[in-house]
């Protein structure tokens, strides 16, 4: 592997640490709902137990309990 990939991979790596980290101070569940949405269009892959956040009903679940947080928030 060349050593150009290897520093793509560890930027992307902390990209995706800094976002996850920033949109969880906003909100608990946007990260969650964001890598449900993007492993279920198959921008990432997600693997082992992890997988199950893929599932429609999970991705539904999610978005309930962001509209309930949101609207319990604002009350």
């Amino acid at each position: 592997m060349p050593p150009c990939v290897g520093l793509v991979v560890l930027v992307t790596q902390l990209l995706t640490g800094f976002g996850l980290a920033g949109s969880a101070g906003l909100n608990a569940y946007v990260p969650l709902l964001a890598i449900s949405v993007l492993g279920r269009f198959g921008v990432i892959t997600l693997k082992g137990p992890f997988e199950v956040l893929t599932h429609p009903a999970v991705i539904g679940v999610t978005v309930v309990l962001l509209l309930v947080e949101l609207l319990v928030d604002k009350i």
